[in-house]
This record gives structure tokens, C-alpha cells and sequence, in this order.
């Protein structure tokens, strides 16, 4: 009895490690990756789109903020001038120019840089998340991917089927979508910004 309770535990076992290695090789990423379906990568572009219209928004509302505060500079700049403290008064200037040029140098995160906010490799059904893959090609706030995409780790999802690359991404607080199509030999062409 103890016997054949021990081979059914060892069957057991031996059957979860076989099945969880099946599960695994079919798929590398787990239960825990990205969804693979075309109608998710559908669901996450229509939030991605959602996304963009309210930075916009926030954006417009960002621009009225920091003109409304050079208002308030020229202003203080003046009261400096009028009072003899010039060293206040090109503080102030150099701070005005900054924010004229797109730099607000007291905020905790710069708007102007490169961000990679999703990527997919896609051919008709099949869809790929290249996000992490996309990210590592910015360089110097820009991503230009123009060699055959298996330099930059993607795989040929669907031999001899065209291929579309999408990226989402943010620049200068700005939400974008650039999008590029293999020429059949596997090249791809996207320059970022």
C-alpha cells in the first residue's frame, strides 16, 4: 500500500515538471507576459490613444501654466531692476529663457526626452511585444532603426509575410506613433524623432 501511494506521488510529480515543461517551451514568456491576441494589442492602442488625447490636453494646460508664470517673472524681473539687485534680475532672465526654450529646470523630470512607451512587431494575427527591445536602441533621445530588424533581436514571426512595426512613444511631452513595414528582405526603416 505504501508502495504504490509513493509511485502514484512520484507519477505525479514527474507529471507536473513534464506539463509545466510542455507549457513552458510552447510559451517562453509564461502566463505572466504580454497578451499575444491581436483584439489585446487593439484594446491597449485604443488606451494608448486615450492616453495621448488627455496629454495633450494636459499639455495645453501646461503651456497656459508657464506663460502665466513668465508673466510673473517679467514682472519680479522689473521689481529687481527698479530696486538695484541686477544679480535677482538676470536670475530671473536666465530662468524665463529656459522655460522660452522648452526647459523648465525645476521640475524633477525632464519632458524633453526619448520615451518608448510600447512596441509591436505584428503580422496579421501573430503580434509580438518589442517594447524592452525598442527602448535599448534609444540613444541620445533618439531611435533609428534602420538595418534588418533581426540586429535588434526581433524574429521573424511569419517567414515570407510583411511585417509591421509600431511604436508609441512620448518626446517633448508630446504622445506619437511611428510605424514601419520590412521590405521582404527584412530592412526596416524608423527614425525616432
Amino acid at each position: 500500500m505504501r508502495t504504490r501511494v509513493l509511485a502514484q506521488s512520484i507519477v505525479l510529480v514527474v507529471g507536473f515538471y513534464c506539463f509545466h515543461g510542455i507549457l513552458s517551451a510552447q510559451d517562453p514568456n509564461g502566463p505572466n507576459g504580454e497578451p499575444k491576441s491581436v483584439a489585446a494589442a487593439k484594446a491597449k492602442l485604443a488606451v494608448l490613444k486615450e492616453l495621448q488625447q488627455l496629454r495633450q490636453e494636459t499639455t495645453t494646460k501646461e503651456k497656459k501654466i508657464l506663460t502665466d508664470y513668465m508673466a510673473q517673472l517679467d514682472d519680479l524681473r522689473k521689481t529687481a531692476l527698479e530696486g538695484g539687485d541686477l544679480d535677482e534680475a538676470q536670475r530671473l532672465l536666465v530662468l524665463k529663457r529656459a522655460i522660452e526654450n522648452g526647459e523648465v529646470p525645476f521640475l524633477p523630470l525632464s519632458t524633453n526626452r526619448l520615451e518608448i512607451l510600447f512596441a509591436q512587431w505584428q503580422s496579421h494575427e501573430v503580434v509580438t511585444d518589442v517594447t524592452g527591445l525598442i527602448r535599448k536602441q534609444v540613444k541620445n533621445e533618439k531611435c533609428s532603426l534602420t538595418e534588418k530588424y533581426m540586429v535588434y533581436g526581433m524574429k521573424d514571426i511569419r517567414p515570407g509575410v510583411p511585417k509591421t512595426l509600431i511604436v508609441v512613444y512620448r518626446y517633448k511631452g508630446k504622445l506619437a506613433i511611428a510605424q514601419t513595414t520590412d521590405d521582404m528582405v527584412g530592412t526596416i526603416h524608423l527614425v525616432i524623432p
